[in-house]
């Protein structure tokens, strides 16, 4: 008879002798920096998100929403902030960012946990990584905020009744397009168009929605890439606009 034994190698095992850890380590950085960023100026950041004379309004702070009776001296970016968060916490993407680099479980590809495996382990099926399955619910507010972020941006090229590009404008017009990318190359957008399809070639409703399918699934692998693209413009947007509110930039750079 043969009797298997389980060892827990922990410690992170591994045979791999490239530098793996540096990856995980700066996406770690930056994801956890841009976190604490967003908590910062939605704590601290008072009424600096928006500069009404070039019609520039955050990113982080898109769509601005107003409430009867919402306390002056909280940020109106915690009404909807939470729905932004959502999408990108439970993102496929974002996940395996975060459980690499801060949870290090695992922190590689081939690499050793650092503690031992639990037996008991329950995946996404207990709280609060069960959260993680209203990611396509999520996708679905993320989609309609695209839409805003597009009319933010349209907004910015009339102003005094004047047609006018300025760096802001451009810069919000890269966060509109890379969000588009990072939202429409989504795993549950990719579901939503093509999923449940048995067959494709029915009817002409199957049909477009096949081919709208395979163009998702071509944006789909670069996934990854439009997540760290859209959250260095929203970055970018949210500083820029900040810098120009406070009168530390002094004026914006029109283009046209």
């Amino acid at each position: 008879m043969v009797i298997l034994t389980t060892i827990n190698e922990t410690g992170f095992i591994t045979s791999r002798k490239d530098k793996w850890w540096v990856k995980p380590l700066i996406q770690g950085g930056f994801f956890g920096g841009f976190a604490i960023y967003t908590i910062i100026v939605l704590l601290f950041g008072g009424d600096n998100f928006k500069v009404d004379e070039y019609h520039y309004l955050s990113p982080i702070f898109d769509p601005e929403v107003e409430i009867s009776g919402w306390p002056d001296n909280v940020s109106p970016g915690f009404i909807l902030i939470w729905a932004p968060v959502g999408f990108r916490a439970t993102c496929y993407y974002g996940r395996q960012v975060y459980y690499r680099a801060f949870f290090m479980d695992p922190p590689g590809c081939s690499i050793g946990e650092l503690r031992a495996v639990d037996q008991k382990y329950k995946g996404e099926n207990k709280w609060p990584f069960i959260l993680n399955n209203l990611h396509r619910y999520f996708f679905y507010l993320a989609f309609i905020l695209t839409f805003f972020h597009w009319f933010s941006f349209f907004h910015t090229l009339r102003v005094d009744g004047e047609f006018r590009v300025g760096l802001g404008g451009i810069i919000l017009l890269f966060d509109s397009i890379f969000l588009s990318l990072y939202v429409l190359s989504c795993h549950s957008c990719k579901h939503a168009i093509g999923g449940g399809l048995n067959s494709v070639s029915k009817t002409k409703t199957r049909r477009a929605r096949f081919r709208s399918w395979k163009f998702i699934k071509k944006l789909n692998v670069r996934h990854g890439t439009y997540f760290w693209l859209s959250m260095i413009t929203v970055l970018l947007g949210d500083l820029y606009i900040r810098l120009l509110a406070m009168g530390i930039i002094e004026s914006d750079w029109r283009l046209i």
